[in-house]
């Protein structure tokens, strides 16, 4: 799944009903975070934001690798 789109994380988060999950998903392309700081912000950002939002609609811990 996509993390930038929410309705795709909230398809696959409600569709596996998870107690738990871990966000391991992160823009790490230090070198070109510059470069691309609107697709870093869209990853590390609403990406997390977007699974944090399905995580609690569904009851689901979060463990968020950083």
């Amino acid at each position: 799944m996509d993390i930038t789109i929410k309705e795709q994380v909230n398809n696959v988060i409600d569709a596996f009903k998870p107690d738990v999950i871990f966000h391991c998903a992160a823009w790490t392309a230090v070198d070109k975070a510059e470069e691309l700081q609107d697709l870093c912000y869209q990853v590390n950002v609403i990406g997390t934001k977007n699974i944090t939002d399905a995580a609690i609609k569904n009851n689901a811990k979060l463990v968020y690798m950083s």
